[in-house]
């Protein structure tokens, strides 16, 4: 899955009193510098628009719609149907690179195209102790951690926040981190990332 998961974790050495050995380092070493850009994938809905085409674009910008049912699902083997290009595959492109896929494909058919893509259902999931557990939508790339557990309704009275369990699912494998909002670095982590 394309998601994060951010869960309140009280494990036996916080109730002890000793914080746990991985507090607020990642499990699996990444390069803090990398740019994030999101990658469609298989099971994404898409919204397409192509200027002064729209019987080409997806029916995405229709007023007071649920964006579940809008756009076009990117299929199991990663490919949207479109009229004039047929079967393109858009799996595993950033939504710029994607841009520049169909622009190419319909460049056959239209004089200058210019088409816009976006992933619709970009989300994170809150869990735990939260007033409002959850999907989050991410209208964004990215969302800072103190701003998704304000939208998930801040943490319950009982909520640890010197355990607070950061999961990344990225293809094989599950980064995990363990974060506190009560260190001195606590400005820092609630100013974390979290990414579709």
């Amino acid at each position: 899955s394309k998601n994060e998961f951010v869960l309140f974790n009280q494990t036996d050495t916080l109730q002890n009193g000793t914080a746990p050995q991985n507090l607020n380092h990642p499990i699996e070493t990444r390069l803090a510098s990398a740019k994030f850009e999101y990658k469609i994938r298989p099971h994404d809905r898409v919204s397409i628009s192509t200027y002064k085409h729209p019987e080409l674009s997806t029916s995405a910008n229709q007023v007071g719609a649920n964006s579940l049912g809008q756009g076009i699902l990117v299929n199991s083997n990663g490919i949207i149907r479109l009229p004039l290009i047929n079967d393109v595959k858009v799996a595993g492109l950033t939504q710029p690179q994607a841009q520049q896929l169909l622009e190419r494909k319909f460049r056959e058919y239209l004089n200058h195209p210019s088409v816009q893509i976006e992933v619709l259902n970009k989300r994170a999931f809150v869990l735990g102790e939260v007033h409002h557990p959850g999907p989050i939508e991410l209208r964004n790339e990215q969302v800072p951690l103190l701003q998704l557990l304000s939208i998930a309704g801040d943490l319950t009275n009982g909520a640890n926040r010197q355990s607070i369990m950061i999961m990344k699912n990225r293809g094989d494998t599950i980064l995990t981190k363990i974060v506190s909002l009560t260190d001195t670095n606590s400005i820092q982590t609630a100013n974390q990332m979290i990414r579709p």
